[in-house]
């Protein structure tokens, strides 16, 4: 009982008073006082647009959203690069393993990381994946994570065809249209529910680069269009991440990211790099609260 009352206040003030939260889970993260008056780090940035500028976007709200993001993506004219969709749900009851095949990824749109990456239907235990679901469809991930935009997207759940045989996943960092950073990354699943379906990503190798300094002569034609197609996704917002798959059979829009990390994943960051980020990253006037 007390543990549930302890929940109940903790996620009040999370709904209630964002900014404590966010300077609590800063400062324990870095032993540093999140400034948001005049925030100069990265993460300090990120932060700030959690805050005061994604919550109003309507193209963060739109494009983070996981089904909404293929919506935006197909209105840009990249189509060609989404995941193949089975189906779309509006409750864990509509989903009817039934129709898919073997393989297959089930997604909740307005989250991160709640995902089911399943690699034999036979093996996967419906029940126990189901009452994943339904807390999933319960929790709302925008009170809890600080990122408010998530909160304003309706929650679904959808099904995409499994990837076979991923090389590496891909992250193009935007700032304001720009991509300045690739990330390169190899990771694997992890089955972190025991319902008989992968639903942990977790990284194994990670490489950052300046988009400057990247040496586009060692990679495809293909490679280097996810360059292109990262700036048009990136041009209306002042922060993206844009993350791709490198498949054996092409390369697919994975998700986009607009407050990567939560500001929190940066813990490794050298002074000196939140520094640069963080000049690469123009937030505007506090008091207008502006929105894209």
């Amino acid at each position: 009982m007390n543990n549930k009352l302890g929940n109940r206040i903790k996620f009040l003030i999370q709904k209630y008073f964002p900014s404590v939260i966010a300077k609590i889970r800063f400062y324990k993260n870095f032993k540093k006082h999140l400034n948001l008056r005049n925030p100069k780090w990265f993460s300090e940035k990120i932060y700030w647009l959690k805050l005061y500028y994604y919550p109003n976007c309507s193209i963060a709200i739109k494009g983070g959203d996981k089904y909404g993001m293929r919506e935006y993506a197909t209105e840009k004219g990249f189509s060609d690069y989404l995941v193949p969709l089975y189906g779309i749900y509006n409750s864990v009851d509509e989903v009817d393993i039934s129709e898919f095949p073997s393989k297959f990824v089930l997604k909740k749109t307005n989250s991160a990381g709640d995902n089911l990456i399943v690699i034999s239907k036979d093996d996967l235990d419906f029940d126990k994946a189901k009452n994943l679901m339904y807390k999933w469809m319960t929790t709302d991930i925008g009170i809890i994570s600080g990122a408010r935009h998530y909160s304003k997207m309706e929650s679904r759940i959808i099904c995409e065809k499994y990837l076979e045989d991923i090389i590496q996943e891909i992250q193009i960092f935007c700032f304001h249209g720009e991509p300045k950073i690739i990330n390169l990354g190899t990771f694997r699943f992890e089955d972190s529910q025991n319902v008989g379906a992968f639903s942990k990503k977790k990284r194994v190798t990670k490489t950052y680069f300046n988009i400057d300094e990247f040496d586009f002569t060692a990679v495809s034609l293909e490679f280097k269009n996810l360059v292109k197609v990262a700036e048009v996704l990136s041009s209306d917002v002042p922060l993206v991440r844009v993350d791709f798959f490198e498949t054996r059979d092409g390369f697919y829009l994975g998700e986009l990211t607009y407050t990567p990390g939560g500001g929190l994943r940066q813990k490794n960051f050298s002074v000196e790099k939140q520094m640069q980020w963080g000049n690469w990253l123009q937030i505007p006037d506090k008091k207008k609260k502006m929105s894209c």
